[in-house]
């Protein structure tokens, strides 16, 4: 029930780790059709549509226009690669104080997407969470920002964060469902 953003969304991405230049293609392609025009069906543009639809507590939708923005590399996991839900406040912090670069500060429009790679544990991976948002603590970062991470599952636990399967919350991580 927090507020949604209404303003065009401007996705800065931060690669923790090390990415291939066809994962970071992959990804850029993917935000890039988001607001895509004139998208074949099934699209995301056409999913995303449908999200434009969802409300916050004022009545706002969200924004229709979705772009890439800025991108930083941390491929030397400065913040290590076993991170918490609360270090993942910190890696941005790090990007968007950085000395040289910095990721531009947008509390409005600017969605900060903290991607980590396939040799990076975050709290709660693969057995509850494939990835999430919230928003940064003035007390960490400085400001209040609108995050998002994901993470690769690919070594992890492969399958187990890939469309359609979803892990059981009710059993042990031994198997996965499909979604249907």
């Amino acid at each position: 029930m927090g507020p949604v953003l209404t303003a065009n969304i401007t996705v800065h991405t931060i690669w923790y780790g090390r990415w291939q230049k066809s994962q970071k293609k992959i990804i850029r392609e993917f935000i890039n059709s988001i607001s895509a025009v004139d998208s074949k069906r099934p699209s995301v543009s056409g999913w995303w549509k449908t999200v434009q639809l969802y409300t916050d507590q004022t009545g706002a939708n969200i924004s229709r226009t979705v772009r890439l923005g800025e991108e930083k590399n941390d491929r030397f996991y400065s913040h290590g690669k076993k991170l918490t839900r609360l270090s993942i406040q910190s890696v941005i912090k790090s990007h968007v104080t950085a000395k040289s670069k910095p990721l531009p500060i947008n509390p409005k429009s600017g969605l900060y997407l903290l991607l980590t790679s396939d040799d990076v544990y975050v709290q709660d991976f693969c057995g509850q969470v494939c990835g999430f948002h919230y928003f940064t603590f003035p007390s960490i970062v400085g400001y209040t920002l609108p995050y998002a991470w994901i993470g690769n599952s690919a070594k992890l636990c492969p399958g187990v964060c890939a469309y359609p399967f979803a892990v059981t919350e009710l059993y042990p991580r031994t198997e996965a469902v499909k979604v249907t």
